[in-house]
Order: C-alpha cells, then sequence, then structure tokens
C-alpha cells in the first residue's frame, strides 16, 4: 500500500510540476522577450521617423483603471515605408495617467523623432530605447515562481531518471573519511540553497520595492533590489558551501561510536556509544491527527528506554529506506524495525 500511495503521489506531483512549468515558462518567454530586446535595443540603428498619432489609452480592470500611451509612427529604412507603435520595451499599463499624458506631450502629432530599429528585422522598432524599470521589476517578479519551478523538478527528476532506468534511489549519500562513515543527513545543498535563497530574496523584495513604489519603482530601487537579492543567495550559498565541507551536517558512524550533527533539537554535535543502541526504529508523528501531515522520524532506540533523532521526513518510503540501510550498517540487520504509533 505504502509503495502504491507514494507512486500516485509521484505521478500527482509531476503532473503538479508540468502544469507550474508550462505557466511559468509561458510568463518567462513573454517577459524575458521584452527583457531581451530593451537590452539590444541600446544597439539598434537609428532613423527619422514622424508621429502620425499620438494619445492616452485607458484600460478598465478589477482595480482600477490603467494608462498607457498610444503612439504610431513611419520611419523608412532602405527605401521602404514601415510603420512603428511602440514606445518602449518597459512601457506597461499603471494606474496614474500623467506618465502617460507626459510621453504623449512629448511625442506630439507631426513631429520628427529618432526611431530605434533592429537591423535585422526592420519592422521591429521602439522610441525609447533600453532597459527600464519595469523590465528589471518584472523579472524579479517572476523568480520566485521560476525558483519553485527549479525546486519541483528536483523532486520530480530522480523520481523519472529511476522509473526509466529501473533502479532504485541510494537510501543516503555517505562516503569514507578518517576511517569513519560520513553519512550525509538530508539538507539544503550550496547550490540548492543559492537559489532557494535568491527566491526567497526575490520574494521580500517585491513587496517592499512594490509597496513603496505602488509597483512602479524607479531603475535606481529596481538594481538596489536586485544586488540584495543576488548577495543573499551568494552569501547563503558561500555559508552552506562552508558548512558542508565541515561536515556540520553529518552522521558520523566509527568503529564504536556515532556521532550525530546539532539538529532536531540537539544544540551540539552529540556522540553516543554503539553499545547504548538498541536498535533503529520509525515513529510516526501526526499532527492534530491529520494522516496528511504525518512525519515519519528514523530514530536510534537507546538501551536506557531514551532515543535519539537521525532524520524526521514526509515520505515513509525513504524514512524506510534510511533505517533499514542504518540496521545493516550497525549490525541490526536482523533486528526489529520497531513500533509505528502516532506521537
Amino acid at each position: 500500500m505504502m509503495r502504491r500511495e507514494t507512486t500516485i503521489g509521484a505521478i500527482a506531483l509531476l503532473f503538479f510540476t508540468v502544469f507550474w512549468t508550462a505557466g511559468v515558462g509561458l510568463a518567462d518567454f513573454f517577459v524575458g522577450r521584452d527583457a531581451l530586446n530593451a537590452f539590444r535595443s541600446e544597439a539598434f540603428a537609428a532613423t527619422t521617423g514622424v508621429v502620425t498619432s499620438s494619445e492616452v489609452t485607458k484600460h478598465r480592470g478589477d482595480e482600477g483603471p490603467s494608462f498607457t500611451p498610444e503612439i504610431h509612427y513611419t520611419y523608412q529604412v532602405d527605401g521602404l515605408t514601415f510603420v512603428g507603435e511602440r514606445y518602449s520595451f518597459s512601457a506597461f499599463a499603471r494606474p496614474g495617467s500623467r506618465w502617460a499624458r507626459d510621453a504623449v506631450a512629448e511625442y506630439p502629432v507631426g513631429r520628427t523623432v529618432a526611431v530605434h530599429y533592429d537591423p535585422d528585422d526592420p519592422a521591429l522598432s521602439v522610441l525609447k530605447p533600453g532597459l527600464g524599470p519595469s523590465n528589471l521589476f518584472m523579472l524579479l517578479f517572476l523568480t520566485p515562481f521560476n525558483v519553485v519551478a527549479l525546486g519541483l523538478w528536483w523532486l520530480v527528476g530522480p523520481l523519472i531518471w529511476h522509473s526509466w532506468h529501473g533502479t532504485k534511489p541510494r537510501p543516503v549519500i555517505w562516503f569514507r573519511n578518517g576511517g569513519a562513515t560520513h553519512v550525509r543527513l538530508p539538507y539544503l545543498p550550496a547550490l540548492a540553497s543559492v537559489f532557494a535563497s535568491v527566491g526567497v530574496g526575490a520574494f521580500i523584495a517585491i513587496f517592499v520595492v512594490g509597496f513603496t513604489s505602488s509597483f512602479y519603482p524607479d531603475i535606481d530601487t529596481v538594481i538596489v533590489a536586485w544586488v540584495f537579492v543576488l548577495g543573499f543567495g551568494a552569501a547563503t550559498g558561500v555559508s552552506n558551501w562552508l558548512m558542508e565541507q565541515r561536515g556540520v551536517f553529518d552522521l558520523v558512524i566509527r568503529e564504536r561510536s556515532v556521532e550525530l550533527p546539532a539538529m532536531y533539537g540537539r544544540a551540539q554535535r552529540q556522540t553516543i556509544d554503539r553499545a547504548t543502541i538498541q536498535g533503529v526504529v520509525i515513529e510516526k508523528i501526526q499532527e492534530n491527527h491529520s494522516e496528511k501531515s504525518a512525519t515519519f522520524e528514523v530514530r536510534f532506540e537507546r538501551r536506557d528506554g531514551g532515543h535519539e533523532t537521525v532524520v524526521e521526513w514526509y515520505d515513509e518510503y525513504a524514512a524506510e529506506r534510511l533505517a533499514t540501510w542504518l540496521r545493516e550498517r550497525l549490525g541490526f540487520s536482523g533486528g526489529t524495525k520497531g513500533p509505528r504509533h502516532a506521537l
């Protein structure tokens, strides 16, 4: 039953991951396309054109009206006449009509203007070239959604790989060092922590920048936000990498002792004599009597009646595999698996 539930859960997670990725990917395409064109427009060729129409357009929405400048112009490239209608690659509709009215006032009908166009595609043109704050803010806005998509594939990817190749994932990541077996207990790897921190930092920055600027910040504010987000991600990644190198998260199994990391209520690393370990058990812990919120705690049971938590996972199958590996490694291969009961 456990394997069947695990399979159903994996399939559901896969469908959700594909759905989430498709939605985020579509948003990435449109926002990324505008940002790329805005960046490329700095190097566009320039010619002169004439404004043929210029007005403010009002858009109605659930959160009130928003406004954009609608400016059309004609220009010629190699004897061919083109019609352009793009004011800027970062001119998204926004509340308040003043900015749109200012743009229309700057480009009145009949005025001769500089038109920037793509030499490889002369029909692609713009009046105000370059990246704007809206481009950078929209990229910031999408960052947490992309981090979630990466996290979902980080979970689903190994399931697909092992299912496709008919293999089973390793119960634990372990290696030998100085005569001891080091077990890398689950934590956020350094690279994953970079992405996670960037996602969290971007989520915070969105609200701080958004609420202080009505979600229409200036370019300097967005640049500062991006520096904060990337710096936060880099600092977290370096910190986790250093802890990884020091083995902060490792369970260390020696010939006569086991050393547990400072996790799950332990303020510091704790060494226990292997002779005092009676077995490896799994305890099912239910919160608020809900099966969906149950976790599975792998423990070392001591002969004096106490216990030490090794890990606590939501995945019962993964907990079973880890417990089995520890029993074999510690010489309890024929021993009890221990009771399962709700705490």
